[in-house]
């Protein structure tokens, strides 16, 4: 070996190796490794702790792709590693003489020259050039083939391994040199031929950049879904050309799920195209890691802050902060010219500001897109209902029935039932009651919906034995319908003031929680419990269609307790601080005339005036019709 005839070359002097020869000291091969082997465990292990959060920046950093913070947490961990193996190396055999590994192993490290603990400064000479060693394999070949059994590292720094215990070694065979040799010699010609295959893959891949991307990019699994919807696309934009634009929009529809949008995002990644939204996509699919979600969101805008991608970015944090007004702004902005994905999220935002006039313009802009037809129909039929035309909206979901899944549409059907029955009893003779489904279900499978259209149907049609039919279908559904169905069966103020406090606890359904406001304010209640029904829809999920009819069941209970004040705070701040649905403001007009006084209730009206009654008297129910003359009439009286 290079290093065999090292310690004939150093000036003769009186050297502790003829003393350990003869009194056959030297460490045998096997300990030495062994105890190497365990102290870089324990090494690993500490460094693993101390790099913890370092290496969690780090694989955020792989995954969001940010090259400069990779190379510069890579670099770190890799140093903290080596300082770490040094540290401890050094400072155990400064201290104690010994590693654990050679402490268990019973093998020390000794100067040549007096036979003693080396000092601090050779020792931290000696790891650093065992580290060195590693990748040229010398530490585990030289112990095999040296003379003395010793080591570059141990030659740089004048010691030697010793045993002590009653194991040994002797001078090296020269059946084991040639073993050893026979070994190293392949070795190294494998890490040789491996390192020149990769270094020439490489150059070639450089040399071919678009070979290279064509590999990688088809390397990555990409979603069937989104290669499917593409070939029949509509082509009035050049939307269909994006894969990851057609996939927010299935997305953002609902039609796909996280893994594959986080697929498509990633081969935009690959080919270094749509960054911004690429970023945008994976805050999307990521959205449950909140921190990793915002860290994409903030390179989203990275490029250019005046893409349409930066801002819609600016409107996710708009919507968290509960910004309306800005975020208003903001979708009227990107609308005009926006992706297909941007008007989705539009529709959901109108929809939930009680904007249902745009909302409703919207989806028939959107309607060409035969792959977001789910998607639309849903909010079509509920726009409908909200802007008063309940037959419009009973059409549009006959029309779109049989295209939606079978789980879709068994919800649909039955929140026309519930919100019509909620209105009239007439509407138990419709086709939309009547034809509610009545399919064997699992346990789990009946949707909250279904059990309020059965209940409130059960109730107008004066069932027989409600307590027998409910029990047929109770354990079919969720748990929040289970919770209500006790407190219906208990039909007890009490009862359902609880059953209220478990599904908030439990965050369940908005639907089942506004059944059971609504049912809470037509009992006779006290001010405080109104008070906290009051409180619990100021606070809550505002953005559900039922939230209205709920405001207005609470604020005609006020009336009757005589609390007037009370109700007029409470339709107040709801039109003020949360609803734009001007339908909403006509029903609370009809709701507290003659309740409330003439001041108060024709200043609710003055921004009112000139608008037209909802629905055209030809598409209204007939409940709808005589509101709506009832409406006319007061702004003629509140005119005089």
């Amino acid at each position: 070996m290079i290093w065999d005839n090292f310690d004939e070359n150093i000036p003769q002097k009186n050297s502790f190796i003829d003393e350990i020869r003869k009194a056959k000291l030297f460490a045998v091969p096997i300990d030495r490794l062994g105890a190497f082997f365990i102290d870089s465990l324990i090494a690993y292990s500490i460094a693993g702790l101390v790099s913890a959060p370092l290496q969690k920046n780090l694989a955020e950093a792989q995954i969001i792709g940010d090259t400069g913070k990779i190379l510069f947490y890579g670099v770190l961990v890799f140093v903290l590693n080596l300082v770490i193996f040094l540290a401890y190396q050094s400072v155990s055999m400064f201290f104690y003489k010994q590693s654990v590994g050679q402490k268990i192993f019973a093998i020390k490290v000794v100067g040549i020259w007096t036979g003693k603990p080396l000092c601090f400064f050779r020792l931290l000479k000696r790891n650093v050039f065992l580290i060195l060693e590693l990748p040229f394999l010398l530490p585990f070949t030289a112990i095999f083939t040296d003379p003395n059994r010793r080591i570059f590292h141990e030659k740089v720094s004048d010691s030697i391994t010793i045993t002590d215990s009653e194991r040994y070694a002797t001078k090296p065979t020269p059946q084991e040199k040639s073993f050893m040799k026979g070994l190293l010699i392949p070795a190294y010609l494998w890490i040789f031929a491996i390192s020149v295959s990769i270094f020439s893959a490489g150059a070639q891949y450089l040399l071919e950049e678009d070979s290279w991307l064509a590999e990688l990019s088809s390397a990555i699994p990409h979603c069937e879904q989104v290669l499917n919807s593409m070939e029949s696309w509509p082509r009035d934009s050049e939307e269909h050309k994006s894969r990851l634009m057609v996939a927010l929009s299935l997305y953002s529809a609902g039609q796909v799920s996280k893994e594959c949008l986080l697929s498509e995002a990633d081969a935009a990644f690959l080919k270094n195209k749509e960054l911004d939204h690429a970023y945008l996509a994976k805050a999307f699919a990521l959205e449950e890691v909140v921190e990793l979600s915002d860290e994409y969101l903030k390179k989203v805008c990275e490029d250019n802050d005046q893409s349409e991608a930066c801002l819609f970015s600016k409107l996710i944090n708009y919507w968290a902060d509960s910004d309306w007004e800005k975020a208003n702004l903001v979708v009227n902005a990107l609308v005009p010219g926006g992706k297909s994905y941007v008007r989705n999220y539009a529709i959901e935002h109108y929809m939930g500001r009680k904007q249902y006039s745009k909302a409703y313009d919207l989806i028939e802009k959107q309607s060409g897109n035969t792959h977001l037809r789910n998607f639309l129909a849903v909010h079509r039929t509920k726009a409908l209902w909200n802007l008063g035309k309940e037959m419009e909206a009973e059409t549009s979901f006959i029309a779109s029935r049989t295209s939606l899944s079978e789980s879709t549409a068994r919800k649909e059907q039955a929140w026309l039932c519930w919100k019509s029955l909620k209105n009239s009893c007439q509407a138990a003779d419709t086709s939309i009651c009547k034809t509610l489904p009545h399919s064997a279900y699992i346990e789990g499978q009946l949707s909250d919906e279904e059990v309020l259209a059965r209940v409130n149907l059960m109730e107008c049609e004066q069932s027989k034995e409600p307590i027998e039919k409910i029990r047929s279908f109770a354990g079919k559904a969720k748990e929040s319908s289970k919770i209500f169905l006790n407190a219906y069966l208990q039909n007890s103020k009490e009862a359902y003031l609880d059953a209220l406090r478990e599904e908030l606890i439990n965050r369940h359904s908005s639907s089942i929680n506004y059944e059971i406001v609504d049912r809470l304010a037509k009992k006779a209640i006290s001010a405080r419990e109104l008070r906290f029904l009051e409180a619990y829809l100021l606070t809550n999920n505002h953005f559900a269609p039922e939230w209205e009819s709920s405001i207005i069941s609470v604020v005609d209970a006020y009336y009757r307790l005589g609390a007037n004040k009370f109700a007029q705070d409470l339709a107040r701040v709801s039109l003020e601080r949360f609803d734009e649905n001007q339908n909403f403001k006509r029903n609370l007009i009809l709701n507290a005339y003659n309740k409330s006084d003439e001041g108060w209730i024709k200043a609710l009206s003055d921004n009112f005036k000139s608008s037209r009654a909802p629905a055209s008297v030809k598409k209204s129910s007939v409940i709808r019709r005589s509101s709506n003359s009832r409406y006319l009439d007061i702004l003629k009286e509140l005119g005089k």
